[in-house]
């Protein structure tokens, strides 16, 4: 947090405009109503770190960047999903994105198979797309509420099969 000096507004202004009490008085108002804003605005980096969010915070948080249901996760696996999606929401709906929640809500490892790609215009196959994921134990919540955060993060294209194997014991993506 950072408390401005007095007369930092006014100090911006140009020299003529500078030199005019009355202005110079206006803008001293100013910056003390303002200052409780300004030490809000100094504080947002804080509340937008998941590390340190406010545990109720973090759904609220987590809707910015359109974070799946987290409410059947520890609070650390609910913090570091909402930082590793945040890190990574130029890649939502991707490989990358998806490997973020298999992390987040399985235990046993899991496997990823796409047929996926970027194509040329007018090169890409006619066939759906597919996507297969093999999970191994679930830490957190059930397949089918595991099944439909996926449903919702993969292109309305892809046919999604998931596929619990609980003798999985490590990633392969």
């Amino acid at each position: 947090m950072t408390v401005r000096e007095k007369g930092w507004l006014s100090r911006r202004l140009p020299l003529v405009m500078g030199e005019d009490p009355t202005l110079r008085s206006f803008l001293g108002m100013l910056e003390e109503i303002s200052e409780s804003l300004q030490l809000q605005i100094d504080q947002f980096p804080l509340l937008i770190d998941s590390s340190v969010t406010p545990t109720e915070l973090l759904e609220w948080l987590g809707f910015f960047i359109d974070t799946p249901d987290t409410s059947a996760l520890p609070e650390v696996k609910r913090r570091q999903l909402i930082t590793d999606l945040g890190a990574s929401l130029l890649r939502r709906g991707t490989r990358a994105h998806m490997e973020h929640i298999l992390a987040a809500f399985t235990d046993g490892g899991y496997e990823i198979s796409e047929d996926g790609g970027v194509y040329r215009e007018g090169e890409a196959p006619t066939n759906s797309s597919k996507i297969e994921v093999r999970v191994g134990q679930l830490r957190s919540g059930t397949v089918n509420s595991l099944e439909q955060i996926l449903q919702s993060i993969i292109p309305t294209n892809c046919a999604l099969t998931l596929e619990v194997d609980e003798t999985m014991t490590e990633r392969k993506a």
